[in-house]
């Protein structure tokens, strides 16, 4: 099993880190406004929760910030339509409608061109995050949350400062409750500098 060295403390409930996932997005909304994308939720994750639980092979891939993509100006919440149902999108979380949002994401209109790029390595290892594969996959993001508009590559670095502080100390508490077995990272090399993977073994 991969996992992130973290303190004694035991982890964070799924509630408790959705709850970081608004003060993520309510944070960034304060801080650097211009570059977040709205209306939209933060995402936790990609995937279905329940199934990747149940999976044999727990695997979750690894992004850096979700897309503005995930909140098309034509249907901001058409990936989400559960999210149509929270009390509010920016200050108070329905966890239930939440994480059914979020589970739902690859049964409903998701941006298939990007997640491709995994999926074949996913089919590979009798794993997919679509419905009908033994193991079920998650997707993460390791920067943060919260969409923004331009991409992370392209945002300037206060921006990016303001965003991934939150955001990475949420991906580790998300690591530590999901327990991967396998981790699939697509990013640049210096976004893992500051992580400190653990085996299982030891």
């Amino acid at each position: 099993m991969v996992g992130i060295h973290s303190s004694t403390k035991a982890p964070l409930s799924l509630a408790q880190i959705s709850d970081q996932a608004f003060l993520a997005l309510d944070e960034a909304g304060e801080l650097v406004p211009e570059v977040v994308v709205r209306p939209a939720i933060p995402i936790l994750f990609f995937g279905d929760i329940e199934q990747y639980r149940r999976s044999p092979l727990r695997i979750v891939t690894v992004g850096l910030n979700p897309s503005l993509a995930e909140f098309p100006t034509t249907g901001p919440l058409e990936r989400f339509p559960a999210a149509t149902q929270l009390k509010g999108l920016e200050t108070a979380v329905d966890h239930d409608n939440y994480v059914r949002a979020l589970s739902s994401y690859f049964r409903e209109a998701p941006y298939g061109s990007w997640f491709g790029t995994f999926e074949g390595l996913l089919n590979g290892m009798d794993a997919s995050f679509y419905d009908g594969s033994p193991n079920t996959a998650l997707h993460t993001d390791i920067c943060s949350p919260v969409a923004t508009n331009p991409t992370w590559s392209k945002l300037p670095e206060p921006a990016r400062a303001a965003l991934v502080k939150p955001g990475r100390a949420l991906w580790n508490g998300l690591m530590e409750l999901l327990e991967p077995h396998a981790v699939l990272i697509s990013v640049a090399r210096r976004y893992l500098d500051p992580l400190d993977f653990a085996s299982e073994s030891e």
